[in-house]
C-alpha cells in the first residue's frame, strides 16, 4: 500500500468502509468501564499527553501511552471515539495495540520468568484498564498545532518508499492531519505482575483525509514495532531501519538493557534476543448505541477487517446528518470495524502477509459474570489469545468450538448481545534484535444499508438495516 496524499486513490479502502458498514463504537458508561481499577503509574516519561484527530468527520484522541480513539481526558469510564464529529453520538471506548512473543534462551530466566523459552504479552491497549504497559518515549505531536509543526520530530518524517509515493519521501506531514508518537514497553516498573518487558518500541503515525469521496469516514494508522533488546549499536544497521532512525533507536536499546539489567538483576546480551512466534493484535471496545450492552462483533477474512453493530439497529436518541446518512443508507445507527491494509509477512519466498489469522470476541467480566470468552488477564493468557491455543487446561474458558480455532481462524462468537469487543491478530512471524516490522491499519465508520424493512422507519428507529 503506498499513500499518494492529493493523488492518493482511495477506492479500495472506501469500497471496504462502505461495503461492510458503518464503524462506531459507543459505550455507555455503566458497561463500558474497564473491569480493574486502573492502577497509578509509579513513573512516566511523561504525562501521558492526549492529541485529538478531528480533521474529518471522526473524532479521535490519540494517547502517548498506545491508546487510540481513548476519552480525550483518559477518563477510564467515559467514551472516547465520536461520529459524526460535533454530534454527542459516541461508538468507541478505547482501542489500541496487543502484541505476544517468545524468547528463546531469555536472558529473564535466572529471574524466576518461565525458564529458557520465555512466553509473553504486551498490553499497550488492555480492556480491563489494570494492565497498561505502554509509556510515552515522546509526546503526540499532531501536524495542526503550530508549535508541533516547528518541532516536528527525525522520526516523523516520511521516509519509507514501500508506504510512501515517492513525491512524500523526506516530508513532515502526508495527511491533512497527521499524529505521530512513540510508545515502548520497556520500563520495568510498569509491567503487570509475573510478567517483564519484551523490548517493543513502536513508531505510531496517524493521517486523515476528506477526499476523496468516502476518505472523510476513514483514519489510517502506521505502526513500526523496533525489538529493541539489544544494546549493541551495530544490531541496528540493518534495512528494517532507515539510516536517519538507526543511532536514535538504538540509544532505547541501551536504555532497554540498563534498565532491565538493574531491576532484575541480570545481563541481556549485547546483542539482544529474537521474538519468535510473534503476534500482533488490534483490540477494540466496540460500544456501538447509547446501550452498549446489546452488540455484536464478528469478521471478515477476505477483506482482513473486523466490526460491530447494535443488535437492533436502535438508537433514536443519536443524531443522523443527511450528508451522511440518506438513501440508500439507512437513517440509523450503522457498524464500526478495523481493517488490516498491511500486516506481518510470513516466512515463504517471496514471503506473503500473513493478515487476520485470528479473531475473537471478548466480554467484559464483569457485565458478563464471568461467562463467555472474557478479557485476557497477563501477559501468558494474552498469549495464548492471540495465538490461538489458550485452552480449559490452562485456566482460560473455551473457544465456541474448543480445539479447532486455529483451522476456524476464530475463538469465541457470542450468540446474544453483549457488551462485545474483539482483537484481530495477525502471525506468526519472528522479530529479531534490531529489527522493525512495518502494519497498516484503517479504522471505518459508515452507515448501514437501508432495506425493504427500512423505508418507513423514523430515524433511528428499530428496523432490519443490512450490512452496506
Amino acid at each position: 500500500m503506498i499513500m499518494r496524499s492529493t493523488s492518493y486513490t482511495r477506492a479500495a479502502a472506501a469500497v471496504v468502509g462502505l461495503a461492510l458498514g458503518a464503524l462506531p463504537l459507543v459505550v455507555a458508561p455503566a458497561l463500558a468501564k474497564p473491569s480493574d481499577a486502573a492502577r497509578r503509574r509509579a513513573f512516566n516519561l511523561f504525562a501521558a499527553p492526549i492529541e485529538i484527530m478531528q480533521v474529518n468527520n471522526i473524532f479521535c484522541p490519540v494517547s502517548n501511552r498506545g491508546k487510540v480513539c481513548v476519552n480525550q481526558n483518559d477518563n477510564p469510564v467515559l467514551e472516547g471515539g465520536f461520529w459524526p464529529r460535533g454530534t454527542p453520538d459516541s461508538y468507541i471506548y478505547n482501542s489500541g495495540l496487543m502484541f505476544g512473543g517468545v524468547i528463546a534462551n531469555s536472558p529473564f530466566a535466572s529471574a524466576g520468568f518461565n525458564g529458557t523459552a520465555d512466553t509473553i504479552g504486551v498490553y499497550f491497549m488492555d480492556p480491563r484498564g489494570s494492565q497498561f504497559e505502554g509509556e510515552g518515549v515522546t509526546n503526540v505531536f499532531n501536524s495542526a498545532n503550530t508549535s508541533d509543526q516547528a518541532s516536528w520530530p527525525n522520526g516523523a518524517i516520511a521516509r519509507d518508499p514501500t508506504l510512501f509515493n515517492a513525491v512524500l519521501l523526506g516530508k513532515k506531514f502526508i495527511s491533512q492531519q497527521d499524529v505521530w508518537v512513540r510508545v515502548w514497553d520497556g520500563n520495568p516498573a510498569l509491567t503487570i505482575g509475573g510478567s517483564h518487558p519484551l523490548g517493543l518500541l513502536v513508531d505510531e503515525r496517524g493521517m486523515a483525509w476528506n477526499y476523496p469521496t468516502g476518505n472523510e469516514d476513514i483514519i489510517y494508522f502506521i505502526y513500526t514495532v523496533y525489538n529493541v533488546s539489544a544494546s549493541n549499536a551495530a544490531k541496528y544497521n540493518n534495512p528494517t531501519i532507515d539510516p536517519a532512525l538507526q543511532s536514535e533507536v538504538a540509544a532505547v536499546g541501551a536504555q532497554f538493557k540498563a534498565l532491565n539489567d538493574q531491576r532484575y538483576g541480570i545481563s541481556i546480551p549485547a546483542d539482544g534476543y529474537s521474538i519468535s512466534s510473534a503476534f500482533l493484535a488490534f483490540f477494540e471496545d466496540c460500544d456501538v448505541g447509547n446501550d452498549s450492552g446489546h452488540n455484536y462483533a464478528n469478521a471478515d477474512f477476505v477483506f482482513n477487517l473486523s466490526f460491530c453493530w447494535k443488535s437492533d439497529f436502535y438508537e433514536p436518541t443519536l443524531t443522523y446528518p443527511p450528508g451522511i446518512f440518506s438513501s440508500p443508507l439507512f437513517v440509523g445507527i450503522g457498524f464500526t470495524g478495523v481493517k488490516y491494509l498491511r500486516s506481518p509477512l510470513d516466512n515463504s519466498v517471496p514471503p506473503k502477509e500473513r493478515g487476520l489469522t485470528l479473531f475473537s470476541n471478548t466480554g467484559n467480566p464483569t457485565s458478563s459474570g464471568g461467562a463467555g470468552y472474557i478479557d485476557p488477564r497477563g501477559g501468558k493468557q494474552l498469549y495464548r489469545y492471540l495465538s490461538g491455543t489458550s485452552s480449559p487446561a490452562a485456566g482460560d474458558n473455551s473457544c465456541t468450538n474448543q480445539g479447532q480455532q486455529l483451522t476456524l481462524r476464530y475463538c469465541f462468537l457470542f450468540q446474544t448481545p453483549v457488551d462485545a469487543r474483539f482483537f484481530m491478530s495477525s502471525g506468526p512471524f519472528t522479530l529479531p534484535a534490531g529489527e522493525a516490522r512495518t502494519i497498516v491499519v484503517a479504522y471505518l465508520q459508515a452507515a448501514a444499508l437501508g432495506t425493504e424493512f427500512t423505508a418507513g422507519c423514523s430515524p433511528g428507529g428499530n428496523c432490519q438495516a443490512g450490512p452496506p
